[in-house]
Formats: structure tokens, sequence, C-alpha cells
């Protein structure tokens, strides 16, 4: 019988009814899972990793230390290819050859670690790249609570996998008068040459400390 002859109502429940079936034939959308995040933290091993130090004495010497007290964290974005670096140095560990050159690198006079015990090294976005061929990356440092841009020089990796199997290394310079340190300018240089040899450990990464932590 045409639905027009049938009753309004027997009309209006077959018409819900073929509704009903044409939702029911439609495909269903199967939702699409996000795609798994290509980030990978690491955490900076700090019984394999050290930053040393260096400025010049009187033209003919120089003077060596080390930070042996290194902590921090890398983000490796393999999607972007790129890394994201957050170093934090306890310059209060600091090792010189002679205890007294020691103390007067912690003094108020150079690093002043009673009021600014950790020193930091941040460099964001960084071409990945570089970390296994060698290149230039830029970043910046924070001392004595001035932060200030450097650029480091990064050796091509012997190895892989970067950071497990072989130390990452690079190294750079700062003007020490650009983060307050004026003192004994007649034969102490401007110069402070940094060295970083930086090894990671397959973990979940840490927060580096505050720059003003210890207070």
């Amino acid at each position: 019988m045409p639905w027009r002859m049938l009753p309004a109502g027997v009309a209006r429940r077959r018409a819900r009814g073929l509704v009903w079936l044409v939702v029911a034939l439609l495909p269903v959308p199967v939702p699409v899972p996000a795609p798994a995040s290509a980030a990978e933290d690491w955490r900076v091993d700090p019984a394999r990793s050290q930053v040393e130090f260096g400025v010049r004495l009187m033209v003919l010497r120089k003077l060596h230390g080390a930070i042996p007290q290194v902590a921090g964290q890398v983000r490796i974005d393999r999607e972007r290819d790129q890394v994201d670096i957050d170093v934090a140095l306890d310059a209060r560990s600091l090792q010189m050859d002679n205890p007294r050159h020691g103390d007067w690198a912690r003094s108020d006079e150079f690093f002043d670690t009673r009021r600014h015990p950790v020193i930091r090294f941040r460099a964001l976005a960084q071409p990945l790249p570089r970390f296994r061929d060698g290149g230039t990356v830029h970043g910046e440092v924070t001392l004595r609570g001035i932060t200030r841009p450097i650029v480091l020089e990064v050796e091509p990796a012997g190895c892989e996998r970067i950071g497990r199997d072989c130390e990452v290394r690079a190294h750079g310079a700062v003007e020490r008068s650009r983060f307050g340190m004026h003192s004994r300018r007649m034969f102490l240089g401007d110069r402070v040459e940094l060295e970083f040899a930086i090894r990671l450990v397959d973990a979940p990464a840490d927060p580096a400390p505050s720059s003003e932590s210890g207070h």
C-alpha cells in the first residue's frame, strides 16, 4: 500500500524505521590513535659527567679546574630532529690542583659559590645531527645570577648511541667580566674556557636544580 494511503501514525513509524536502517548501514568511524610521542627524556649521568675550566694567568700559565658534580636532563625529539639541553653544575664541588686556588675560585671574587652555587647551561631546539657530526650549538649560561649567551663547539661523536656509548664533548668560552668578575685583571685573563664531557643514563629525567638553589 502506498505511504500516502496509510494512516498517519503508521506512516511516521515506517519513516522512523527507515531512518534507523540508513543510520545502521552507514560506516562506523574508527578512532585513529594519536601518534606516539617521538621525544625521549634522558638524565645526565653524574657519575660519568664532568666540566673543566681554565683561565690564563700571567700570559704564560693557565689555571685549570674541574666541576665534577653535574646534573640535568636532555630531551631528544626525533620527529623534529632536535635536542633540548638543561645542565646544572654544582660550583661548590670544583677542584683544582692547588687547594688555595680552589678556595679563591669559590670565593666572591670568582664563582661566588656561597650566593650562587649553581652554574647552568641551557640550549633549546638544537639540531640533533650536530651532536653526531659535530658543529656549533647556541645556548645560554647562568653564572653568578647573570645569564649570557654562549656558543659551544661540539666534537663529532665516536659512537652510534650518542651520550650512552660515548661522551658528548663540547667546548666554549665566556668573558668573566660579563658576569661581574672584575678582580685581579692585571694578572688574570678575562676569558674562561669551558669543556663539557657529558654521559647520559637511560632513566626518567630529573629537573635540573634552580640556579639559585642552596640559599
